[in-house]
């Protein structure tokens, strides 16, 4: 589409420089037949022509554009995209784009452009003829799709019961931080949560109470990883975990005792556990750097065995290690 569009633009420079000559009659009637809109500016681009099909695709009459600038036409998200073709004009470049005009009810309106650069005699830069083909529909459909790809991308990495990542997340998550930390030479912290006795939770308060705890404790998760680089997952049944780049144990263990503290304030009640008359956690928290002889799963599986190790010390409590 691209090729096609530059192709016209090319065909109608050519027709309009050979027709000026000849004819502004024969080149008025080029232009106004032209199925697509079409502008002229000059040096400073301002709008010295506009084909009605230009003017009626804005909700203009052509008098009311001819004038005009063309940045008043950009959108103040768009004006990068106008300052970089103005720039590729004025060096001669031919381009093909993609930009939003405002329509004179403030819509905004998608359109491919076919720009050329116009010099006189001498090498001058004169101004530019642009050809523009309305392509609204297709890119609202465009971007349709974009949006429900990403509706689909984050479902996949969410977890349905929670709201939080997912395994998936958490895995792919982790091999990334950890290969980041070859170059960077930092540490990062792996927090690793059970919920304790939660099988007796289940079995006395049954599935539907069992999940709302899951949801609960999957909220002070989310409460207490703020920082955007950090990520709170359920990693599995009553199991969550934590990633936290560029964390030292100091503060990583900071933030489990914060997550313990806050799952004590919810205060579900757990008349089946041994340690507390409400539900608690085990955490396992290991900070690492970067070894080519270690795993992203050697990491889990460190902070995983200090977990096991809360749990068997008594439970409700935070075992910790630098690794």
């Amino acid at each position: 589409m691209l090729m096609l569009a530059k192709e016209k633009s090319d065909m109608l420079v050519q027709e309009m420089q050979k027709n000026l000559k000849k004819s502004e009659i024969r080149f008025q009637n080029i232009v106004e037949t032209a199925i697509e809109g079409i502008l002229i500016f000059d040096e400073n681009y301002n709008i010295t022509f506009a084909n009605k099909n230009m003017a009626s695709m804005l909700g203009y009459t052509v008098e009311e554009m001819i004038g005009r600038t063309y940045v008043s036409f950009i959108p103040e998200s768009h004006t990068d995209v106008y300052n970089y073709q103005v720039s590729l004009s004025k060096k001669g470049e031919d381009s093909v784009y993609e930009c939003c005009l405002m329509k004179k009810d403030g819509e905004k309106n998608w359109f491919l452009i076919s720009a050329k650069a116009i010099f006189d005699d001498y090498g001058n830069f004169e101004g530019s003829f642009s050809v523009l083909t309305n392509i609204n529909e297709r890119k609202k459909a465009e971007m349709q799709l974009e949006e429900k790809n990403r509706e689909l991308a984050e479902l996949s990495n969410k977890d349905s019961l929670t709201g939080i990542a997912n395994r998936r997340c958490f895995d792919a998550t982790l091999e990334q931080e950890y290969s980041n930390l070859k170059q960077s030479n930092g540490v990062l912290s792996i927090i690793m949560i059970d919920i304790d006795f939660f099988k007796e939770y289940n079995d006395y308060y049954g599935h539907v109470m069992g999940d709302e705890c899951l949801r609960k404790i999957g909220g002070v998760l989310k409460y207490c990883i703020r920082c955007s680089a950090d990520l709170a997952a359920r990693y599995g049944g009553e199991e969550f975990a934590c990633i936290l780049p560029d964390t030292d144990i100091n503060y990583a263990v900071k933030i489990a005792e914060r997550i313990k503290q806050y799952i004590h304030e919810l205060k579900i009640e757990h008349k089946k556990s041994s340690v507390s008359e409400y539900v608690t956690a085990s955490f396992g928290v290991a900070t690492v750097r970067y070894s080519p002889e270690r795993t992203p799963a050697e990491i889990v599986a460190i902070a995983d065995k200090l977990m096991y190790k809360a749990k068997i010390s008594g439970r409700n409590r935070i075992e910790y290690a630098e690794v």
